[in-house]
């Protein structure tokens, strides 16, 4: 019989199975080597339309964001507004130009040890969602490799913002008498301190954050304070000036001792030495925390507190102790003031003492130095401005919706010009796709013309039998 057969379907013609089954080869041959655009076409459709969609909610939450706007920085409770002298958050260019990332840091930055867990915890869950969602097989290895990524890249975000040199947010003071101050700081000196961060190191991270002075407490060691007061600017207004002091310890307290030097001796291997520190008058003796309030020695005399601490644990108790905190300092005729407690890790202040010092920026150091103690010894008109941000968690569900709330709080601080750069930070990267696209287009139909078959890939150029074949022992 002149043909083949498969069950069901009868072919009278084998050449012509051939031709259809070389054609169906060709084009399968093509949509898999990508020469089928409305193919691939039809695919990434609904991953663009899933971009979109995401973009168009962000976009609403920072417009949204500004409905409910409030300023970056704000005066610590019980204290003037933080627009009595002036006070803004200044941003550089490049902290603007980068303004996702940069907030994002610094709102990590700021964060007590708490709300840390509490990001991990839903990074973790979502992690683990995702995996659950992509399962097809289950592979322990693959699993294993994909959850080391996801703690590596974790970490990674950190050590960015701890280690990275980063644009910073500074302090900005329209009083021409203003100045911002910091209490407590440290270099490599102390042995808690970052490897290599000196005092000029530690000078250039003040001048970044906005700080006209800051004092150099480290633990034991006059080391850093002195390089640091070495090269000081001759008049104060023209650079971040380095004051000394040191950090030293009581039992149940720290405290910073302003204004101390080597030869006043009033430390002791880190411990302060009482005898000595009420024989040099003068000095302002900071209380540091965490600290029990209810425990600190009667017999020191204390000149100030810390309304604000810049290390985790110092934070969390300065913002969960705010109310005591005021009382005590109200209680004992004490000023309070803002240390970042820096050992050169990370690139965000949480807080600034400000003071109103007429002249300063005409002053040399040791003059500066002076006036500072003596104006935080009055107590009147020093003030801490913070770095908004969320409060510790006081309830078990203010820590489950920490992420929530500390993504809405950087939402609402957002200035005019970071919003329109967070726009184009969504849609610039959605559009540029589109644009290439489009110019793509007119290529793709002209190579898209219908071309004349060709033997290989069209129809054979034999003839179509419109008969029955010809019986070759038939008689001519």
């Amino acid at each position: 019989m002149d043909g083949s057969s498969v069950p069901g379907v009868v072919v009278h013609d084998a050449g012509r199975v051939k031709e259809v089954m070389l054609a169906t080869a060709v084009q399968l041959h093509e949509l898999s080597s990508g020469e089928a655009p409305d193919a691939r076409a039809s695919v990434a459709r609904p991953t663009r339309r899933r971009a979109r969609i995401f973009a168009l909610v962000l976009s609403t939450l920072v417009v949204a964001g500004a409905f409910r706007s409030a300023p970056p920085v704000e005066a610590a409770a019980g204290l003037p507004s933080a627009a009595t002298l002036g006070e803004s958050l200044r941003l550089p260019v490049a902290y603007l130009a980068t303004s996702p990332a940069s907030e994002l840091l610094d709102a990590l930055t700021l964060l007590t040890p708490g709300q840390h867990g509490a990001i991990f915890v839903w990074i973790l869950g979502i992690f683990i969602v995702w995996r659950v969602v992509r399962w097809r097989r289950f592979s322990l290895g693959r699993e294993a490799a994909a959850f080391v990524v996801f703690l590596v890249a974790y970490a990674g975000v950190y050590a960015v913002g701890l280690l990275a040199p980063r644009p910073m947010a500074a302090i900005a003071v329209s009083d021409g008498d203003a100045l911002a101050v910091d209490v407590h700081s440290h270099t490599s000196a102390s042995h808690d301190g970052r490897r290599g961060f000196d005092a000029e190191d530690n000078r250039r991270w003040h001048a970044a954050a906005g700080f006209a002075a800051a004092y150099v407490t480290d633990h034991v060691d006059f080391t850093g304070v002195e390089a640091g007061m070495s090269r000081n600017p001759a008049r104060a207004g023209q650079g971040t000036v380095l004051l000394p002091g040191i950090e030293s310890a009581l039992p149940g307290a720290h405290v910073m001792v302003l204004g101390a030097r080597r030869e006043t001796g009033i430390d002791r291997q880190g411990t302060l030495d009482l005898a000595r520190l009420r024989a040099s008058p003068g000095l302002v003796v900071v209380l540091a925390f965490p600290a029990r309030l209810a425990s600190v020695p009667s017999r020191i005399v204390l000149n100030a507190v810390e309304g604000s601490d810049g290390a985790p644990r110092g934070l969390r108790f300065t913002r969960m102790h705010v109310v005591q905190i005021r009382a005590f300092a109200a209680a004992h005729g004490l000023a309070r003031v803002a240390g970042s407690n820096n050992h050169g890790w990370g690139r965000t202040a949480a807080a600034w003492t400000v003071l109103r010092i007429p002249g300063w920026r005409g002053m040399s150091a040791v003059t500066l130095d002076s006036a500072i103690r003596a104006t935080i010894r009055r107590g009147a008109g020093v003030r801490v401005v913070l770095r908004a941000a969320v409060a510790p968690p006081a309830s078990n569900a203010a820590w489950i919706a920490t992420p929530l709330l500390v993504a809405w709080e950087i939402l609402r601080r957002l200035s005019p010009a970071e919003r329109l750069v967070w726009l184009a930070w969504i849609w610039v990267p959605l559009a540029l796709p589109a644009l290439r696209r489009r110019r793509e287009a007119p290529n793709a139909s002209a190579s898209a013309a219908p071309a004349p078959p060709s033997p290989a890939r069209g129809r054979s150029a034999r003839p179509r039998r419109t008969s029955a074949p010809r019986d070759r022992c038939a008689a001519p």
